[in-house]
């Protein structure tokens, strides 16, 4: 049963205040079709609105089936519109981008049979129009579809707001005789300016003049349904994701502009995170994964290129291992014996390093005797997996029944093990072959090198493929043969073999650069210790980094910021606009009961697809970058793969930028909204 009792409600302009109720009481019951007439500013719709609880009265009290209008929240109202009040609007107010059936089907929130929908269809004689969107139909079909939408919805309570104002007699017939029909079931309550339809239909007239009635009806015992006031309409999410794409229709240029500078914008803003947070030190651990290797070799630049003895001291020793490098308690590990050929193929095949080994050393460093034995005295000698390869391919210089004075060289080739092991190689003389070392060194990495002998020389000096491994005693003399200094303290350097553990190798690199080194300046008389990494590669992008990281991040950080301000304000003000010139269907949703979260919920899906989609393009337009960027510095620094990629934590950063837009463009927006009233945003 519904009671209005003393409303009264005034509007006010600049110019005038207009009393548009007067204590106005009435009561219907529970059936029937009841008009409301009078002329045009009457009050009828303001009271039609105050019935479904889109407006609210001055003062006096709205009852419907116990529930009292004026003391319902926000929240209690939308509910009473989802599951008491079906609207039929004169401008039947459906979603024009979406079909009949998803028309029929949104304010409902229970599954709703195929066979139901066309049994409803035949009922108003829409039969094979489900899958039609709204906005290539008739206004009498329009109508129809609006009545069938509170049908389906089944509520207590029908209110028709001009529902056949621009319709012609015929359809205006049918219309009000379908509605006829539902009153007997429900109580159906029409405004109408059509007076004659009102006396052929209507079981009751509720007329308004100059802001009273003249109707007032016995009111009927009330029951409790309080019930009501507890349930919530739920729009699944395949709906809300249909009306979001509808509303993303709209205004195609503005929404290609959109996504064209969030393109840009999230693609630069990758790309400087990825860029600017490596490290140096990362660069270099992440090199050297790659190349299988593990280890550093630290050593006195001075000691070897000045007549000046200023070897490791045993303080340097100390203080690194304070800072967690694992340095071996053995410091003497190696001295540089400059570049001399063994092979013809003289351009890249050269003795690095000479090596003291011995079975300790070969196990702390991970290698593998193959095949012979470790040098134990004199000019004896082991050589790497690398060197015999090559050997093998190209062939070594060897003494053939020469004298040792004799530096004419032959050639001997190399089929096995056993052809190079006892034999005596050149090499400042005679050095005699005892064994085979495995370095388990990557032969496709040197193959495809080698080709070019410059590139070959430069990736693959440092490595620990590239030394011999001598007899203490023939470390000594090579030591005191190759320096400056008489005075030579055996102590020339140390090899720092790094964790497998990528932050734990990261922050030995760091703790030695911080103090100890200058990896590349050979001029700097700050630090004295120059290290050797891998290679050359692994060196040049670490002078990469160093030398153009801090520009990099002086243009791409603010230039960044300014991108991620540029993408929040272009998503909110497009998301901004699209809300604004969609104020009517936000007043229509809430109309059918719809509540403020899921009304934010579906501007939200629009908002979401944008940044999705964004996101994505923006993850290719990074991987084009990186490639142009990776493919300098394999060009340039020689490098064995690519140095950047992708972090995964940007993926966080873009999605946060999203929320904000959202939050600025959508939420404030929605809730500013929804303060108005319904009545307000469906007249806009």
């Amino acid at each position: 049963m519904l009671t209005v009792s003393n409303i009264k409600k005034t509007f006010y302009s600049k110019e005038e205040r207009q009393d548009v109720l007067k204590n106005i009481s009435f009561s219907l019951p529970d059936k029937g079709m009841y008009f409301i007439v009078g002329k045009s500013g009457s009050g009828k719709s303001t009271l039609l609105n105050l019935i479904g609880g889109l407006d609210t009265p001055d003062s006096g009290s709205i009852e419907f089936n116990g529930l009292q209008l004026e003391k319902l929240s926000p929240k209690e109202l939308s509910s009473y519109r989802a599951r008491s009040i079906g609207f039929v609007f004169q401008e039947s107010n459906l979603f024009d981008d979406l079909s009949v059936e998803d028309n029929l089907t949104i304010p409902v929130d229970r599954k709703i049979s195929k066979a139901e929908i066309e049994s409803i269809l035949k009922r108003f004689d829409l039969f094979g129009l489900e899958k039609q969107k709204v906005n290539t139909l008739s206004g009498g079909e329009k109508q129809r579809v609006a009545i069938m939408r509170a049908v389906l919805k089944n509520p207590e309570m029908i209110l028709c707001d001009e529902p056949t104002g621009s319709l012609d007699e015929e359809n205006s017939k049918n219309i009000f005789t379908i509605l006829k029909k539902l009153s007997k079931e429900k109580l159906v309550i029409v405004v109408s300016h059509d007076r004659k339809s009102a006396e052929d239909f209507g079981d009751g007239i509720i007329e308004i003049k100059d802001g009273v009635i003249n109707l007032n009806n016995e009111l009927k015992d009330t029951y409790d349904n309080k019930e009501n006031n507890k349930k919530q309409l739920k729009i699944s999410f395949r709906k809300q994701l249909k009306i979001a794409f509808s509303l993303m229709k709209k205004r195609p240029l503005r929404l290609v502009l959109m996504f064209l500078i969030c393109i840009i914008s999230f693609s630069m803003i990758g790309v400087s995170v990825s860029v600017t947070g490596l490290s140096p030190a990362e660069t270099i651990v992440k090199e050297m994964y790659k190349d299988n290797n593990r280890l550093l070799f630290l050593y006195d630049f001075n000691h070897v290129y000045e007549e000046k003895s200023t070897a490791i001291k045993d303080k340097d020793i100390v203080s690194l291992k304070e800072k967690g490098v694992p340095v071996g308690d053995d410091p003497l590990v190696f001295y540089d014996t400059f570049y001399y050929s063994l092979s013809p193929y003289s351009e890249c095949d050269y003795i690095a390093h000479g090596l003291e080994i011995n079975e300790d050393r070969l196990a702390n460093l991970g290698l593998t005797l193959l095949a012979g034995s470790l040098p134990k005295e004199g000019n004896e000698v082991v050589i790497t997996d690398y060197f015999f390869d090559q050997f093998k391919k190209y062939g070594v210089y060897t003494y053939d029944n020469m004298n040792d004075d004799d530096l004419s060289k032959k050639v001997t080739t190399i089929d096995s093990y056993d052809d190079i092991i006892g034999k005596n190689i050149t090499f400042r003389g005679r050095l005699k072959v005892t064994g085979v070392i495995g370095t388990n060194y990557d032969k496709n990495v040197y193959e495809a090198k080698l080709d070019d002998k410059q590139l070959g020389r430069k990736t693959t000096q440092y490595k620990i493929e590239k030394f011999l491994f001598l007899s203490k005693e023939y470390q000594n003399y090579i030591q005191q043969y190759n320096s400056y200094s008489e005075n030579l303290d055996l102590r020339s350097g140390i090899i720092i073999k790094l964790t497998g553990d990528f932050k734990r190798d990261v922050s030995i690199i760091q703790s030695i650069d911080d103090q100890y080194i200058d990896f590349l300046n050979f001029a700097n008389t700050e630090k004295r210790y120059f290290c050797s990494f891998s290679n050359e590669q692994v060196e040049g992008v670490y002078y990469f980094n160093r030398s153009f990281q801090p520009n990099f991040k002086l243009i791409l950080i603010p230039i960044s910021i300014l991108l991620i301000l540029l993408a929040v304000v272009m998503i909110s003000i497009y998301l901004s606009g699209l809300l604004s010139e969609k104020q009517k269907m936000v007043g229509l949703l809430q109309s059918i009961g719809v509540n403020k979260k899921t009304i934010i919920s579906i501007f939200s899906i629009s908002a979401i697809i944008v940044s999705v989609i964004s996101i994505a393009i923006s993850f290719l337009a990074q991987y084009l970058s990186f490639l142009g960027i990776n493919s300098y510095l394999i060009s340039n620094f020689y490098l064995n793969s690519n140095a950047y990629g992708f972090y995964w934590y940007t993926i966080f950063i873009l999605i946060g930028i999203s929320i904000a837009s959202i939050l600025i463009g959508i939420v404030v927006p929605t809730i500013k909204l929804y303060k108005k009233k319904s009545v307000d945003l469906i007249r806009e």
